[in-house]
């Protein structure tokens, strides 16, 4: 069983890392070093026939050629390694890319589906809007004669369209945050910047401001 058909998981259910032949590579590396250093004095022992050195040095030669063709084993080892962990890298890529994409997608067509649904619901906000300004300036418009239109109606175009905002900031904002996300807009108040659901309702402002006037008209004003 070499250590190559490990790498290639042919022999192993678990791939080893680069790192991990790298280590066993350094280490056979510095024994075959080892041994080469070990082989020129007993090379020179053998040629002025030392007692023992023939013997030493086919030992070390033997000894040699396996160190060598373990460093040669294990540095192909090492170069598979690398590509299968670069492989693994790339297949996770992939599939985190797809994953991504599918994501990306979905995210657009549930967008699209908003989009949709918003764009009709803005299309019956802007008819009230409408009906809201139009409405406004007629009952100012029908102010009876030498009566004077009392303050705080709310029927100008800037508090209408500050009482819209208001109400677009309260039902759209996060509670505790200053979370404003709509185009162009700002909070209506500082003092409902970390409470947006405390801003009364549009309709009860609007309506509160209706029976004011209305009050102011009759002569029965309430409070």
């Amino acid at each position: 069983m070499s250590i190559i058909e490990t790498v290639r998981g042919r022999a192993s259910p678990k791939a080893l890392l680069p790192a991990e032949v790298q280590k066993e590579l350094a280490s056979a590396q510095a024994q075959l070093a080892d041994l080469e250093g070990q082989h020129g004095a007993a090379a020179l022992d053998a040629m002025a026939h030392e007692p023992g050195a023939e013997g030493r040095l086919e030992d070390l030669n033997r000894k040699v050629v396996g160190a060598r063709e373990r460093v040669h084993t294990l540095t192909g080892a090492l170069r598979v390694a690398r590509e299968r962990e670069e492989a693994s890298i790339l297949a996770q890529r992939a599939a985190l890319q797809a994953a991504q994409r599918k994501a990306a997608i979905q995210h657009l067509r549930a967008r699209d589906d908003a989009a949709v649904a918003l764009g009709g619901l803005l299309e019956e906000a802007a008819k009230q809007y409408r009906t809201l300004l139009d409405r406004s300036e007629k009952a100012q418009a029908a102010c009876p004669i030498l009566t004077q239109w009392p303050d705080g109606s709310l029927c100008n175009f800037a508090d209408i369209q500050r009482l819209v905002v208001g109400e677009m900031y309260r039902v759209s904002a996060t509670s505790g945050t200053d979370d404003w996300k709509l185009p162009g807009a700002r909070e209506p108040h500082l003092n409902y910047q970390w409470n947006p659901q405390a801003i009364p309702k549009l309709g009860d402002q609007m309506k509160t401001a209706s029976a004011f006037v209305i009050g102011k008209l009759t002569g029965k004003a309430s409070g």
